[in-house]
């Protein structure tokens, strides 16, 4: 394996991680989305069934532990029967305590079955005070939730005192842990009574089970049936696969951009460059454009990613794609940074990222107008009565489809609570999915049941209430006759008639233009209840996209619109067209204005989009550079952390890390980055308590106004009125027009009427006042008492409460209370926090992309005299005598000074070094040259003298000796040029001129030469190993054949006879080099000449010059290799040379200099 191909297997190691990472996200990615089946409910193994028996079992000994333990703090706290106010108060505190700290509801009923005291977050259901078994666990079971009690004699006696201790559960899921088979499945429960008929098969037929309660303990069974799962969407959300995908990704564009970064390519043309700039430009916001059209036309809602910092995975991607085009596009318009120039490198990021930001704020206004256009066009009124009537189908299909056999889990006669019905059928039905008004009854001879989103009905009589002043807001004239719509059908189960359902769905205008995604059918009913309903009105949430819509007449009123002023349009026409726009002055200020006509003679519709500030569009410019900043940073770190195992990244990164300046700046960054961070909690943390004091203030003052106007309204009524016929819904509804809120009424403890009933009816809202905030009322006489509520889903809010004073009561004598819940104020102080968020987030980012810049100037200024004293040393070590500059720095100056006079010492000293230097060579050049000339010339001499003794003394000889002498003499002559031309040659070997070649074949062609009889008995033999074949390198060809030949000759010299001469080229395992080497059999070199010789002139043999191996050396450092020679075992010698993989120009002028 050649060094090359070492360094294809790291390369090839790296791409199978990267293609590994893309598999394992297609594939988490193709189960997450794998289709399931629907047919058939999955049925619970006995091994799952066992497994739930027992949480089941557990749940209900708990809750009978619980009660005991409970009873006995209650009685630790004070004697019972409650004898005194502070009595009363101190069992208040303690259940309170209890509660929070359990999670329990606690209530402490007297002998007349009156709640004395209570706690806990409360229950669904009313306590069956006439049926519950001490000693045991009691159940009130309903279609959507199931509430478990234990009884606690508190006092000795038959009817004694009480603590019941309980908790409601929902019934779409079990109060315990779910196997984990099974936990990918919904699934639906309830309890049935330990007297009641055990399951059929009829039921078991259908998928529903039953576990049993506690042995020895009287207790409910609990049913439950597994459904499958809803279908998930087509949209990408699964944490698992994007992981994977985003590392897979990450990696990638590491991988192209080191390998793209070895070799950069110079700068392009100057024409180039802004032609391609440009077209990166255009690209990334024709994308930005399409994407916003595409994601609106799928969702409903443009997106406007500079609006916050969440989102879709989507927004990120396109961010993501946009911001690699416009960097990559800048790193080859502006060319790779020299020597990895990381401040450059973030500065063109940073750059791109802001880009990113302009762009999409330029194309952020072009894209929704031409969505308003387009959908004015289209129609962007409330939905037409056509879609009203398909919606009605769908929800009688529902209707009439629907066993309440499935609901109940069994015959719903045997239920304990019928009254959330409505809520379950409406819940499951289409309706649900809508975000029209609506509302759904089920009549039975035993009562009804009844559920409205946004349309008031009779709880009586369970039909709409046409003279309620719970209409929902912005009714036009024949608006509901042509997009409304009422069915009536009977409700079965098991086949049989069991009840009569009626629904009713109407369209109101709309006010917003993408109401889909702000405040839709989508969102938590509990929030969409709180909220009001789907009655949009003057202060509710505010469309994302900032568009809007009103109603006006023929003469340009506003009949329907977000401002309750009053405004004037100009009049439309029946000749507007709508892709033109009209500027028009709105409540809010300036906007561009599309008219279209409606299906109602002279009603029109306007879509509205204001204009918007510089500053407003500078905060998202600045957001979207500031998501792609933390998002690109938040990728390069966990792509870094995933490589630093990777020991060729580590020696990379180890010298830039060791870097003074790298350090100083990260120093400074930290410096920046945790004071910032911990003044921004501090803030948030102080900005958020002020906010919310100041909703609760607010809130306040609408509580007392409230309190005043309900006071004023009692004390105006006559002597001896009735609760029951002035207190009622009615009443708070108009009372919530009046403050702006919901209200609530409780009596004693209990609710008795409220604005938004359909609250107590979905249980989002507790049936009784919190035991805390009763006995602040009631017992301490606090005007006001507040309580922060939690949904299911975990949104907070915060609900205030206050007594209602009659006359000179007392506050809370009375038992009237009134209640606010402040969700509305809630979202709009938790949006007005996010945005400060965001705005410091943002400054925070930019503050230290600022100081990191900054720090790395100062480090670079730090650092640049130091790196012109390390030129300067090294120019020094070249031969001058001087730094060549002076620091400014005093400390420097010192140091260059010092650094100065000493080279002034080196530079003399090595000038008379090397002038002896060179004396000395010369001197050894004379005796090495006297000794090589004189050594020819004793022969030649010899040769003449004897030639002119036979010319003088026997001329008839002198035929006979001169042809031998002059041969002698010709043969000395010409010893004389071959030592001369070595010595020429030695002093003056050419630059090698390395180009890619094959080494193999190189080195072959020299042994083939030599033949395997060129030199007597000596042979000459050739190996490659296994993996050579391709070794393709950059060197001198002409040269390294030189170099080649010097080896074999010293070889063939030192053989013997019968000798032999080995040539092996062969790979370097510990790096990325190959090697040939020279071996023979001769008698080697002892360990003291090894040293030697490669030095010029010395040799070991009587008739060399000492220059062959020194020349072989001078070629191989000129290709940036190394040559050694070692003692063969059994004697020898074999001389390696090692020549690098991929060397350039570079190599060759550093080998040059050594």
């Amino acid at each position: 394996m050649t060094a090359s191909a070492g360094r294809r297997g790291g390369s090839t190691a790296e791409l199978r991680i990267i293609f590994g990472l893309f598999v394992l996200a297609a594939v988490l990615f193709a189960v997450d989305r794998w289709p399931r089946s629907t047919d058939d409910p999955p049925l619970p193994t006995r091994a799952q069934t066992a497994a739930m028996e027992t949480a089941y079992r557990g749940l209900l000994l708990d809750l009978l532990v619980d009660a005991e333990r409970a009873a006995e703090s209650v009685r630790r706290t004070v004697a019972v029967p409650l004898g005194s106010v502070p009595a009363r108060q101190s069992v208040f505190e303690e259940l309170d305590r209890i509660g929070r700290t359990g999670g329990r509801t606690l209530v402490l009923v007297d002998p007349d079955d009156l709640a004395q005291a209570w706690g806990g977050p409360g229950l669904r259901h009313d306590l069956p005070l006439d049926r519950l078994l001490p000693g045991g666990i009691n159940q009130t079971a309903g279609f959507t939730a199931v509430s478990l009690y234990a009884a606690v004699d508190m006092s000795t006696g038959e009817g004694g005192w009480r603590l019941i201790v309980g908790n409601s559960f929902p019934t779409d899921s079990l109060p315990f842990s779910v196997p984990l088979g099974l936990r990918r499945h919904d699934v639906r429960w309830s309890v049935r009574d330990h007297s009641a008929e055990p399951l059929t098969p009829a039921l078991e037929a259908l998928g529903i089970r039953e576990l049993a309660p506690p042995d020895g303990v009287p207790g409910p069974w609990l049913r439950l049936r597994f459904e499958p799962a809803a279908q998930q969407s087509s949209t990408i959300g699964s944490s698992p696969p994007l992981v994977a995908l985003a590392l897979a990704v990450g990696l990638s564009m590491a991988w192209l951009f080191r390998r793209w970064s070895a070799r950069a390519p110079a700068k392009p043309h100057t024409g180039a460059a802004i032609l391609g700039l440009a077209a990166a430009v255009t690209a990334v916001s024709f994308g930005l454009f399409r994407w916003r059209i595409r994601v609106a036309d799928v969702t409903g809602a443009p997106p406007d990613p500079g609006a916050s910092f969440g989102g879709p995975v989507g927004d990120w991607v396109v961010l993501l794609a946009a911001w690699l085009i416009l960097a990559g596009t800048s790193f080859w318009v502006f060319g790779w940074p020299k020597g990895r120039d990381w401040l450059q490198v973030l500065m063109i990021a940073a750059a791109a990222a802001a880009g990113v930001g302009l762009l999409a704020e330029a194309t952020h206004r072009p894209a929704l107008r031409a969505l308003l256009a387009d959908n004015v066009r289209e129609g962007l009124d409330a939905p037409h009565p056509e879609e009203v009537a398909a919606l009605a189908e769908r929800t009688t299909a529902f209707l009439a489809a629907t066993d309440l056999r499935m609901l109940a889990l069994g015959d719903p006669r045997e239920l304990d609570d019928h009254q959330d019905l409505a809520l379950e059928l409406w819940s499951r039905s289409p309706l649900a999915a809508s975000e029209m008004v609506s509302a759904l009854t089920v009549l039975r001879e035993s009562g009804v049941s009844s559920f409205s989103y946004g349309l008031p009905v009779d709880p009586e009589t369970g039909g709409l209430d046409a003279a309620s002043a719970r209409w929902p807001s912005g009714d036009l004239p024949t608006w509901q006759q042509q997009r409304s719509a009422l069915d009536e059908l009977s409700l079965g189960s098991a086949g049989q008639d069991w009840g009569t359902v009626r629904f009713w769905t109407a369209a109101l205008p709309r006010v917003d233009v993408w109401s889909s995604v702000t405040s839709g059918a989508g969102a938590e009913l509990q929030v969409r209840l709180l909220r009001g309903g789907p009655d949009r009105t003057p202060g509710g949430p505010v469309p994302s996209a900032n568009a809007e819509l009103a109603y006006v007449d023929g003469a340009g009123r506003p009949l329907v619109s977000r401002w309750q002023e009053d405004w004037l349009l100009p009049p439309p026409s029946e000749a507007v067209d709508p892709r033109r726009t009209v500027k028009v002055e709105t409540p809010a200020g300036p906007a561009l204005a599309w008219f279209s006509p409606t299906d109602l003679p002279g009603l029109w519709i306007v879509a509205l989009l204001p204009e918007e500030a510089m500053a407003d569009r500078l905060w998202r410019i600045a957001t979207v550079a500031t998501r792609l900043v933390l998002a690109v940073s938040a990728v390069a770190f966990a792509v870094l952390l995933i490589s630093l195992p990777t020991a060729k990244l580590r020696r990379r990164l180890l010298p830039d890390i060791r870097r003074y300046s790298v350090r100083l700046t990260a120093v400074l960054a930290l410096i920046a980055i945790v004071p910032l961070t911990l003044l921004n909690g501090l803030l948030f943390r102080n900005l958020a308590t002020r906010v919310q004091a100041e909703q609760e203030a607010a809130g306040r003052t609408a509580l007392v106004s409230l309190e005043y106007v309900l006071t004023d309204f009692l004390l105006s009524l006559e002597a001896g009125f009735s609760i029951d016929a002035q207190l009622d819904d009615e009443l708070l509804s108009w009372l919530a027009e009046v403050v702006g809120h919901e209200v609530n009424l409780y009596w004693r403890g209990s609710v008795y009427a409220s604005s938004k009933p359909d609250l107590f009816t979905a249980g989002l809202m507790p049936e009784r006042i919190p035991g805390n905030v009763y006995s602040r009322l009631a017992l301490l006489g606090h005007p006001t008492a507040a309580r922060v509520q939690t949904t299911r889903q975990g949104t907070s809010y915060l609900e205030l409460y206050t007594p209602v004073s009659l006359g000179e009561m007392r506050p809370g004598e009375s038992g009237l209370f009134v209640s606010v819940p402040l969700l509305a104020q809630q979202e709009a102080a938790t949006r007005e926090l996010a945005a400060l968020r965001r705005q410091a987030l943002v400054v925070t980012t930019a503050l230290v992309l600022l100081l990191v810049t900054v720090g790395a100037r100062l480090a670079r200024g730090f650092t640049r005299p130091l790196m012109r004293m390390i030129d300067g040393a090294d120019r020094i070590a070249g031969g001058a005598d001087s730094l060549g500059f002076a620091p400014r720095e005093t400390e420097l100056r010192t140091l260059g000074e010092a650094i100065d006079g000493m080279a002034a010492r080196i530079a003399s000293t090595r000038a008379d070094l090397v002038r002896a230097q060179r004396l000395e060579a010369w001197a050894e050049m004379a005796r090495l040259i006297a000794h090589e000339v004189k050594n020819p010339l004793t022969p030649i001499r010899l040769s003449t003298e004897h030639l002119r003794q036979v010319w003088r003394d026997a001329p008839d000889r002198l035929e006979e000796v001169f042809d031998r002498c002059t041969g002698n003499i010709l043969a000395q002559v010409e010893e004389l040029a071959r030592t001369a031309g070595e010595f020429s040659t030695y002093s003056r070997i050419p630059l090698a001129q390395p180009a890619p070649d094959d080494l193999v074949a190189a080195v072959r062609e020299v042994v083939d030469g030599y033949g395997s009889t060129a030199h007597g008995a000596v042979v000459v033999l050739f190996e490659s190993a296994p993996g050579t074949a391709d070794a393709v390198l950059a060197f001198d060809r002409r040269l390294v054949q030189r170099a080649l030949r010097n080896l074999i000759e010293n070889a063939l010299r030192a053989s013997g006879k019968d000798g032999e001469v080995l040539v092996r080229v062969e790979p370097c395992a510990s790096e990325d080099a190959v090697a040939v080497t020279v071996s023979d059999r001769g008698p080697g070199v002892s360990d003291s000449d090894l040293e030697r010789i490669f030095e010029p002139y010395f040799s070991t043999s009587s008739g060399g010059t000492g220059l062959g191996l020194p020349i072989a050396r001078r070629i191989v450092q000129e290709h940036g290799g190394s040559i050694t020679a070692a003692t063969r075992p059994g004697g020898g010698l074999a001389v390696r040379i090692v020549l690098p993989d991929g060397q350039s120009d570079e190599s060759s002028s550093v080998g040059a200099s050594n």
